[in-house]
């Protein structure tokens, strides 16, 4: 937790969890002289201090953006010889719904004063901390992301939490009892590498995919593609049925009008026939009568 610490919380987010662009800003109290700058609620603390932690933190969600801008403020209590406490509020930025929620954090450390007995009866004492963190999401504003930043989330924090602790039991045991080791790669290189190597992402319109969802977004595009040809060849046939039947409907207006046609010219002969005998009537009565 101190500035200087070997095996501080920074080194330990770009060492093991693999953020970058890490600013850490150095203790300090409270309260500055004035006791406007900075307030927090007041504690029996008898150590109060706070510091700013801004990094940007790699994501590997199948969708959304590949990282994500985080600032951490952390305040440290220490109350006496019973144990400290460490407070973390942290806000995210560039992902979806960021605005709605932060994130609270208390570590606990407590000392662990415990006292045995040994095979000849002489009472021995063992030292040590307890180490115990909670978490807690608060929401300000109502989001349709809730179940999924909950549950990542806690997954996250169990994960880091864990993955801490393993390095203090680690470290601790290292200065303990130093062995000779053969040298092998740095933290950072193996977690890059597996970074690298968990999942190849690909980028669709802005937006980093896996293979999974690429292969399950080009099977979609596929079978979205042969319901369109069935429904064009659909289509099709429709047309191709009504234009049968308007062919159909033209040959038989056409075979009508030249039925009429033929209607028309023979009452036209009937009716230049019935025209010639009535002059010729009209004729030889006029000759009778004269």
């Amino acid at each position: 937790i101190a500035d200087d610490a070997a095996h501080s919380i920074p080194s330990f987010q770009k060492d093991n969890i693999g953020d970058y662009d890490i600013e850490v800003t150095s203790w300090q109290k409270t309260e500055n002289e004035d006791g406007n700058e900075i307030k927090y609620r007041k504690s029996g603390a008898t150590s109060d201090k706070i510091r700013t932690v801004t990094f940007t933190h790699p994501l590997s969600h199948t969708m959304g953006p590949s990282s994500a801008k985080t600032k951490k403020v952390h305040r440290f209590q220490r109350f006496g010889s019973h144990g400290s406490c460490l407070e973390i509020r942290t806000n995210c930025y560039g992902i979806p719904a960021a605005d709605c929620f932060y994130l609270e954090e208390r570590w606990l450390f407590e000392s662990k004063n415990t006292s045995s007995s040994n095979d000849n009866g002489d009472e021995e004492k063992e030292g040590g901390i307890t180490m115990r963190c909670k978490l807690q999401i608060y929401y300000v504003k109502s989001t349709m992301f809730r179940g999924f930043i909950d549950k990542n989330t806690k997954a996250e924090c169990k994960s880091w939490c864990e993955e801490y602790g393993k390095m203090l039991q680690k470290s601790l045991q290292s200065e303990a009892e130093p062995t000779p080791s053969a040298p092998s790669p740095s933290t950072t290189e193996q977690h890059l590498q597996n970074i690298q190597g968990v999942e190849k992402k690909y980028t669709l319109c802005g937006i980093n995919i896996s293979k999974e969802v690429l292969l399950s977004i080009i099977l979609v595009l596929m079978l979205a593609s042969t319901l369109l040809v069935g429904f064009c060849l659909f289509l099709h046939s429709k047309v191709k049925t009504l234009e049968e039947e308007m062919n159909a409907w033209r040959r038989g207006n056409i075979m009508l009008m030249q039925e009429m046609r033929d209607i028309l010219v023979l009452l036209h002969h009937e009716a230049v026939g019935s025209r010639s005998i009535l002059q010729n009537a009209l004729s030889s009565s006029k000759l009778s009568l004269e």
